[in-house]
């Protein structure tokens, strides 16, 4: 009786069975390379254009935001000596900054800062926290 419940004994082949552990681990390693091309491939791509961009000098100074307030009158308000807190106030926000044309960084305390809006812009230099001198470019 036992014998009518138990099925054939049929033993499966290799490949019938699936793949060899040679050909298991094969396919794992194209699969491991592949993946690991793929994100170097993705990383390259992020990281290259930046790195490109920052040695030939274009594309990493961020463009100063638009202001409102830079106008003709708001121009004349701003007097030398006002420090740069007070030009805060007058503009609402911190200016974008200027890099210096000179050679090297600029002394403690010098630093020049600019407002925007649209072609217009106005940029004020700085010493030790005070105004010294200002300029504009395209006001109506």
């Amino acid at each position: 009786m036992s014998d009518a419940f138990t099925m054939p004994r049929n033993p499966l082949t290799a490949e019938q069975a699936g793949a060899s552990p040679k050909r298991r681990w094969r396919t794992w390693h194209v699969l491991l390379l592949a993946g690991i091309s793929f994100l170097l491939g993705i990383m390259v791509g992020i990281y290259l254009p930046a790195a490109i961009n920052t040695a030939t000098g274009t594309g990493s100074e961020p463009r100063p935001k638009d202001n409102r307030h830079v106008r003709l009158d708001t121009f004349r308000q701003v007097k030398p000596g006002m420090t740069y807190e007070e030009v805060q106030e007058v503009f609402g926000d911190v200016g974008s900054p200027v890099p210096s044309a000179g050679q090297g960084m600029p002394p403690k305390g010098d630093f020049t800062r600019q407002w925007q809006n649209g072609k217009s812009a106005i940029i004020l230099k700085f010493d030790h926290g005070k105004m010294v001198q200002k300029r504009a470019e395209n006001l109506d």
